[in-house]
């Protein structure tokens, strides 16, 4: 008796290899052949996956948010509208919003922009350092 080597696939009605199929040993001991072929799963993986992609990032953004900030997903989205989306420092629109906290007390002060937060950030914030900035950027205005 010859056992074929190919199998349909239920999902794309293609005959392939068994090899393309996962398989399983049943407690008999006979081999199992799963369908659909391993493409197909994938497929359906990768389309389930970006299916629920936006559930996804929500949950990981109230994670995120909880765990390094201790605020709510609600607390900042409350924040974000009070500001108007905009730069707690420019005022400008925010594309990239960073979350403003003092490293000390880890207390959330207020939503900026990817460009000032980064700004002060830089500045450990030090007021007499940022003060000095201040005071180069007027003393070198002139000049250029």
């Amino acid at each position: 008796m010859i056992r074929e080597n190919k199998k349909l696939c239920r999902q794309c009605g293609r005959k392939k290899l068994k090899k393309f199929f996962s398989s399983r040993i049943l407690k008999s001991g006979n081999i199992s052949w799963m369908s659909p072929c391993r493409k197909c799963v994938k497929r359906n993986q990768k389309q389930a996956y970006i299916k629920n992609s936006t559930g996804r990032k929500i949950i990981m953004k109230k994670y995120f948010l909880k765990k390094k900030y201790s605020i709510t997903l609600k607390e900042f989205e409350d924040l974000l509208l009070k500001q108007n989306k905009k730069c707690a420092i420019c005022g400008l629109l925010m594309r990239r919003i960073c979350v403003d906290h003092c490293h000390k007390t880890k207390k959330v002060r207020e939503l900026l922009c990817n460009k000032c937060n980064s700004g002060i950030g830089q500045f450990n914030d030090d007021l007499d350092l940022l003060d000095k900035a201040r005071a180069y950027i007027i003393k070198h205005k002139n000049n250029t």
